[in-house]
């Protein structure tokens, strides 16, 4: 009879050797079964089996788990758990809490795996811990996942188990899963905006689309005003985007086209230096105007001068600022679908995952209506204000590079030479001095509003309209304005 403990601690550490503690409960346990949750993502320990802790009580009330399950003089459990705090009360269930590994990298997918794994380095082991023990004490399982998670992947008889009959969802459902997932059979704005700046060269546009399962966003694609063909590749080893994978199919049907464009946005740009380095041709980045085929306008210095440069080049790459350039229609066009084949290759780069950020507020780079925040706005709790204030105007919410680094907001909200080009038709910058990179990414919106307690911020020398104040009291007078504003309307 080995101990609960003992166990646990034992299929931890001892597994990845061929532990014989599994062999000891293969025989002990045979007509049991051992059931492990692994908890991931919104339902991770913390929330599951939040700590006791009255300072984090204190100080981050909003995610305290209320009305938890006791269980130890530091731990509780979630109050929906209640079957399992029957199980534990019985001996039947136990929990391994902030379990340690040697790894200070602070990537969350290489700990995940490493977690599973049991590996030493991330990304070096393809089986489990937990499948090498039950391959080892020849034991059976199931996993009640689509595909088999790595924590069980071995050569043990194990087999996974996904429901495919399930009752339809509400209506309610549904449209919750819809806004949360939105969705992604349409073209983007950047794409329009490309197509409005190929027709400067060429009245025959061509679209090439590369993924999986593109047949909608095709037939969507060929109605785009300006298109003449679009050029389809759909390939099951496509569905995750690797440039590494579509640069090759570029480069195989550049010698077609004296022009290829791409939006200069994340994927373009790191997709057209791939193809630029395989045609061994020079690449020009961030154009803002096209004056004929082969002369071409770009920023330079952070924006601080303009560069017209000419190439005599049979092949021109191009990516394009979406925010220079207007939307074609996505109506009114009558496009034929071309279908090319998948050309696969010796590729050493394989897909791990993507962490993709989802916010209800509209996309940073198309929205009208931009509100940023700067260092002025001392941490990442007053960002709040800023949310708030742009969910009034419907707006999408940036940051200075200053912010950023601060650890104020993310890295997707950066406006600026190092991150993103944003041109809306109202920026809001709040408590953002004016640094000449952040300038570089969003002086060309057509109307800037500067809100800064320092008359001396270089933000006032672009700024149409400014306002020397407390951004404190400032951004509360004025959400209260806009809420008296929008009574009066409704």
């Amino acid at each position: 009879m080995i101990t609960r403990r003992a166990f646990l601690t034992g299929s931890i550490t001892v597994t990845m050797l061929g532990s014989p503690l599994f062999s000891v409960f293969a025989e002990k346990r045979k007509k049991r079964n051992l059931v492990i949750i692994s908890l991931r993502g919104g339902m991770d320990g913390l929330s599951a089996v939040p700590p006791i802790d009255p300072t984090l009580e204190k100080f981050r009330p909003d995610i305290t788990v209320r009305r938890t399950l006791p269980l130890t003089s530091d731990f509780s459990l979630h109050p929906s758990l209640k079957n399992f705090h029957n199980a534990w009360k019985q001996g039947k269930a136990a929990i391994v809490h902030s379990s340690n590994i040697p790894y200070t990298m602070r990537s969350h997918f290489e700990g995940q795996d490493l977690m599973e794994s049991g590996g030493h380095k991330p990304f070096t082991e393809y089986t489990g811990w937990l499948g090498r023990g039950m391959e080892t004490a020849g034991l059976e399982g199931l996993a009640i996942a689509l595909p088999m998670p790595l924590i069980l992947r071995s050569k043990a008889n194990l087999d996974n188990y996904f429901p495919t009959k399930l009752s339809t969802p509400s209506p309610e459902i549904m449209k919750r899963v819809s806004e949360t997932y939105p969705d992604n059979s349409n073209l983007k704005s950047s794409t329009l905006n490309t197509i409005t700046a190929a027709k400067k060269l060429s009245d025959d546009i061509h679209l090439i689309i590369l993924g999986s399962n593109i047949e909608e966003l095709a037939n969507k694609s060929k109605v785009v005003h300006l298109l003449s063909k679009v050029i389809t590749c759909d390939n099951e080893k496509l569905k995750n985007f690797l440039p590494e994978l579509s640069a090759p199919l570029i480069s195989n049907l550049a010698e077609n086209y004296s022009h290829i464009l791409a939006p200069a946005s994340t994927f373009g740009k790191n997709l057209l230096p791939r193809v630029s380095a395989l045609l061994d041709i020079t690449q020009i980045s961030d154009v803002i105007d096209i004056v004929s085929n082969d002369t071409f306008v770009r920023p330079i210095y952070a924006g601080n001068a303009i560069s017209q440069v000419q190439t005599n080049q049979k092949i021109n790459l191009l990516t394009i600022r979406p925010t220079s350039f207007e939307k074609s229609e996505d109506s009114g066009g009558d496009a034929s679908i071309e279908e090319i084949s998948f050309v696969d290759t010796d590729l050493k780069t394989i897909f791990i995952n993507r962490e993709v950020s989802k916010s209800d507020r509209p996309e940073l780079g198309n929205a009208k209506i931009v509100v940023s925040g700067g260092r002025g706005l001392e941490n990442s709790d007053n960002f709040k204000l800023l949310y708030e204030l742009a969910d009034k105007l419907n707006a999408a919410v940036g940051a200075s590079r200053a912010a950023v680094d601060s650890g104020y907001i993310g890295n997707e909200y950066q406006v600026g030479q190092t991150g993103k080009m944003v041109a809306p038709e109202l920026y809001i910058a709040v408590g953002i001095s004016g640094a000449i990179q952040h300038l570089a990414g969003m002086k060309e919106s057509k109307v800037i509003v500067a809100i800064n307690k320092d008359l001396e911020a270089p933000i006032f020398n672009v700024a149409d309209y400014g306002l020397s104040s407390d951004l404190f009291q400032a951004i509360p007078e004025i959400i209260k304005e806009l809420d008296l504003l929008n009574q009066i309307e409704s």
